[in-house]
């Protein structure tokens, strides 16, 4: 049964996909809003998220991570479809998808620390990571969006 929250978080979605968005985008393109700078600044910091990767030993263990990191909502349905939903969520404080947001135009970059012993002791969640925020960011990008998120980190071979 769907509950009315997950019913009204549907909802938002739709229209989060269709104009808001988009036509801030368009707006920026066409010189009509600022830009965002791309020079970095102290506030840059700001928007930098550590992920302790040696917390990851699987699936389950993988969502409760990201869920307690990023405040993703009670219904969080711990798969990558949810992960991917709520991800795209961090330009909208008021989505309540996510406790952790970034300026619209700005990125947050996610630093995966442990990422050697992730990769080798859970191949298939590190793949499905790399691969979840690749697609996060095609979406918004195919959308006339910037991206949202950067991976950051050091994989020794």
């Amino acid at each position: 049964m769907t509950t009315p929250r997950e019913l009204e978080y549907q909802r938002t979605i739709v229209e989060k996909l269709r104009e808001p968005d988009r036509a801030a985008a368009a707006e920026a393109k066409a010189g009509r809003l600022p830009l965002p700078s791309r020079t970095p600044s102290a506030a840059d910091a700001a928007h930098v998220v550590r992920l302790d990767c040696d917390r990851i030993t699987d699936w389950d263990s993988f969502h409760t991570v990201f869920a307690e990191v990023f405040g993703f909502p009670e219904f969080y349905g711990r798969d990558m479809h949810a992960w991917i939903d709520c991800m795209d969520w961090l330009h909208d404080p008021d989505g309540e998808m996510t406790s952790v947001t970034v300026p619209y135009g700005c990125a947050l970059t996610l630093q995966l620390d442990g990422v050697t012993a992730f990769a080798a002791r859970c191949p298939e969640q590190y793949a499905a990571l790399v691969e979840c925020v690749a697609f996060v960011n095609w979406r918004r990008t195919t959308a006339g969006e910037g991206a949202v998120l950067a991976l950051s980190y050091f994989k020794s071979h």
